[in-house]
């Protein structure tokens, strides 16, 4: 036995589970909204939206060494609207006139919350991104070139040695 009382050790599978699968739980204009992160096939359905986002957010970290706060993003997130706001909408299950159809105040609070449920899904594709970047800039200006060739060996009883008789 593990030592614990009885009756925890599903407190603390939920734990677990909340990693695996995080969701957060608001109501946002008057609706109950359950955000969450996009597992392995939806990220791979959603590919072609989620690619220029990560795209653009890796511009923002890479550029300005910046932290990837919603602030610094916004302009990112606003360059990509439709497609933030369809991964948005699918991230809680929301249609997309719905997600339009918010106010500012509501609208805000909406991304926060989706940015705060997915961002480790997108900073994995930025730590990607940068890092492809970084191996292209390390290798920009170097050019391959012949190795030297081997020293010759001289042989013994050549010019410069001398043989014993």
């Amino acid at each position: 036995m593990s030592g614990q009382p009885m009756g925890t050790s599903a407190k603390a599978g939920e734990g677990d589970l909340a990693i695996l699968y995080p969701e957060r739980k608001t109501t946002i204009a008057g609706r109950s909204i359950t955000m969450r992160e996009y597992g392995f096939v939806e990220g791979m359905q959603l590919s072609a939206l989620v690619e220029p986002v990560a795209d653009a957010l890796s511009d923002v970290a890479f550029a300005a060494g910046e932290s990837l706060t919603p602030a610094a993003l916004r302009p990112a997130f606003a360059g990509h609207l439709d497609a933030v706001t369809t991964l948005i909408a699918a991230a809680c299950d929301q249609s997309v006139e719905w997600v339009r159809g918010l106010d500012d105040a509501d609208g805000q609070a909406l991304m926060l919350l989706w940015w705060v449920t997915n961002a480790d899904f997108f900073v994995r594709r930025v730590i990607e991104a940068i890092t492809v970047r970084q191996m292209e800039t390390a290798s920009d200006g170097q050019t391959s070139t012949p190795s030297s060739p081997r020293p010759a060996m001289t042989p013994v009883g050549s010019v410069g040695t001398r043989t014993v008789n």
